[in-house]
């Protein structure tokens, strides 16, 4: 299984870069706020595994390069913890079907 890249280790990962506007991090919990929703609402593994390999697809290419540059002091700490909240609802999500 591939490394698990949560909310806050993406953020902190971009600490070196600078310039980012905070409304990229509300875009980015909507994003994770949908892709939470559209897991736990699969209802087999295929499902789940077709939406968590359009999720990396989405992290790869939106998601991380809209982190880039953001410090981590510059988010409120209630997005921060929504984030976290939202990446770790989609995981249980998907862990539920990884147990049958």
């Amino acid at each position: 299984m591939g490394m698990k890249i949560g909310f806050s280790f993406l953020v902190v990962g971009f600490l070196a870069l600078t310039g980012c506007s905070k409304d990229k991090v509300d875009e980015a919990i909507e994003g994770l706020d949908k892709w939470a929703t559209k897991m736990c609402a699969c209802t087999d593994k295929a499902c789940a595994d077709k939406t968590h390999d359009e999720y990396k697809k989405w992290e790869n290419d939106v998601l991380e390069p809209a982190m880039k540059g953001l410090k981590k002091e510059d988010i409120d700490k209630s997005k921060m913890e929504k984030g976290d909240a939202l990446d770790k609802k989609r995981k249980e999500c998907r862990r539920k079907f990884n147990e049958e």
